[in-house]
């Protein structure tokens, strides 16, 4: 089998980087700046970034709007605190009157609870059923 090589007349790029082209010497950095500007290449127009303009009486429109806002929500920050002490304060005198209620609720029940009706009827000289009484007598 014999392999033969291509021809020299085909077109192959070189494995090395050279300055043939003068935007790859730029690229590489091998041309000074002087040299650039006697290339005799077509200029590329360069894509700048367009300046960014705000005319004065914006600026001055969004920092009004911006300091009403500011001031809106400082505002809003005192009421809410303001607010959240008188429910604090609300909700303290609501146990302490939710505690007198339980008290005498409590000393209610035990003046009308049946241990102390029971008491009661046999200082009046009520006697106690039994609950073995079976028998419950109806008069008429």
């Amino acid at each position: 089998m014999l392999v033969k090589s291509p021809s020299s007349n085909t077109k192959v790029q070189n494995n090395r980087r050279s300055a043939k082209h003068p935007f790859d010497a730029i690229k590489i950095g091998r041309i000074s700046s002087a040299s650039k500007q006697s290339t005799t290449s077509p200029k590329v127009p360069r894509t700048s970034k367009p300046k960014i303009t705000i005319a004065p009486g914006k600026l001055i429109l969004w920092t009004v709007i911006l300091g009403i806002c500011g001031f809106l929500y400082i505002t809003h920050v005192f009421t809410t605190q303001q607010t959240l002490q008188e429910v604090n304060q609300i909700r303290l005198e609501y146990e302490r009157v939710r505690i007198i209620y339980e008290d005498r609720a409590l000393t209610y029940n035990r003046m009308t609870g049946p241990a102390e009706i029971y008491a009661r009827a046999k200082e009046q000289g009520f006697v106690d059923r039994d609950p073995s009484d079976q028998v419950i007598e109806v008069r008429r």
